[in-house]
């Protein structure tokens, strides 16, 4: 298996990202909704899995799916609606080294990945208190590992060595479909697909030689959510 690693990056590059799926909905379309149709706000929690790039276990990642929670808050106006969402979840990366045994009970540790983004999205179609729409979202992506260090004992040699993993943020984007349905009173269920994605510095070898560069990872995401509206 290629063993690789990643570098922490500068979240300056969130210009890559933008606000620009935000902006395809924007306040003004929104505005001009709002006088046709009442404003609505929700909260909700969510659940579901997230299943991580296939080029991620070159990483020693293990891919999953693993499961992802959290909740959010929105505001509807007609067919838009545009809100914030907290997200969490998690997985192993292999830190074993050939020729190498990790000092410690494992050879392997815990990546937290956790999300703050801000969502925007547009109902498609609506019939009989179901509606279709697409999503999209755009935010923090932190990523933290637990423990963050492997110290390595080399074998043949009395020397050991300590690698530590640096917390890395990033920016995430994503895009994908929602199905709403109505089921009675305030509340309503709502499930959705989203393909999300990000991009770290990435340093792997390719012969003797260690290779450095910008990678991007497409994941996917399903969730469901129970909302609630409070007006």
């Amino acid at each position: 298996m290629q063993r690789a690693c990643f570098r922490h990056s500068s979240v300056l590059r969130a210009a890559r990202y933008g606000f620009a799926l935000l902006c395809a909905f924007g306040a003004p379309a929104m505005a001009t909704h709002a006088r046709a149709e009442e404003a609505r706000f929700t909260v909700a929690p969510l659940a579901g899995a997230i299943l991580f790039d296939e080029a991620l276990g070159d990483f020693a990642w293990a891919r999953g799916p693993h499961p992802v929670w959290g909740a959010e808050a929105s505001a509807r106006f007609g067919r838009f609606h545009a809100g914030t969402r907290f997200w969490r979840t998690g997985t192993t990366q292999d830190a074993g080294v050939p020729g190498a045994g990790a000092l410690g009970a494992n050879e392997s540790s815990d990546v937290v990945l956790q999300s703050v983004q801000m969502t925007a999205g547009v109902t498609l179609f609506r019939r009989a208190g179901t509606s279709l729409g697409l999503i999209a979202s755009t935010g923090h992506l932190g990523m933290r590992y637990e423990p963050s260090f492997v110290e390595y004992a080399i074998e043949g040699t009395a020397e050991t060595v300590r690698v530590d993993f640096a917390p890395i943020d990033e920016w995430v984007g994503g895009a994908g479909l929602s199905l709403n349905q109505g089921i009675g009173g305030r509340f309503s269920f709502r499930g959705e697909v989203e393909s999300v994605f990000f991009s770290l510095d990435t340093d792997h070898r390719d012969g003797d030689e260690i290779v450095s560069e910008r990678s991007r990872f497409q994941n996917w995401i399903a969730r469901a959510s129970l909302s609630y509206r409070l007006l």
